[in-house]
């Protein structure tokens, strides 16, 4: 999902670039996006720009899957969280934007200050 993910907000891209962008090294990408084609989510084609190249673009297929994806989630999460207080859903949401922003600044987890010290 975090492919299709990234290809419906970017737009089409090299594997390499999709790789790095993600963070999912050459091997293992290749394989996902093997998966991917054979299930008619994303598909191959030469780069306009460099004919030795090939882009990867998320399918219609792949944009409904993503859908159906998100959907379900959203439903399991109100779900989960139909019972708790606004007072909560507030602290749920500062501490996942901290959390967030200490893992952009890559802060290490047994740095003072997190919930594990």
């Amino acid at each position: 999902m975090a492919v299709l993910g990234h290809l419906a907000k970017v737009g089409d891209l090299r594997m390499s670039d999709l790789s790095r962008e993600l963070r999912i090294a050459r091997p293992p990408m290749s394989r996902q996006l093997t998966s991917l084609v054979e299930n008619r989510l994303v598909e191959r084609h030469p780069d306009p720009d460099d004919k030795r190249a090939t882009l990867v673009s998320i399918t219609d297929a792949g944009r409904e899957a993503l859908a159906r994806f998100d959907e379900a989630n959203t439903a399991l999460l109100g779900e989960a969280l139909a019972g708790w207080s606004e007072a909560d859903l507030v602290d749920l949401t500062t501490g996942m934007r901290r959390l967030i922003a200490d893992l952009r600044r890559g802060r290490p987890a047994d740095s003072p200050g997190t919930a594990f010290s």
